[in-house]
């Protein structure tokens, strides 16, 4: 337990360097190791089936299935009919912001 310290003269440095040695032990004690990553050639591996699963989502799933898995990438639209412009603002941490025009019909 650290002393209790009224002015600089008074204190102790070996007191206070036993007491930093016994919290660094308890520290020490309860500390858990850092989960260790997996190789980078394993995680280009599992993003590569991730990327895959969505293809085939997008080519065989239904139409509900699409629409939630699409979801989570979009942060918000926003349409402004008298321009027939759509802004889609997707989460930053995905791509920033597209905006989709409307082609003119044909």
């Amino acid at each position: 337990m650290l002393p209790t310290i009224k002015t600089a003269e008074s204190l102790d440095f070996e007191v206070l360097a036993s007491a930093r040695a016994e919290i660094e032990r308890e520290l020490h004690a309860i500390s858990t190791p850092a989960a260790s990553l997996p190789a980078a050639r394993d995680l280009q591996k599992q993003i590569s089936a991730e990327f895959d699963s969505i293809k085939e989502l997008l080519a065989t799933g239904t139409l509900e299935e699409r629409r939630r898995m699409i979801a989570c990438y979009v942060d918000k639209i926003k349409a402004d009919p008298n321009e027939q412009i759509v802004h889609i603002g997707l989460y930053p941490t995905l791509l920033s912001q597209r905006i989709a025009v409307p082609q003119p019909p044909s």
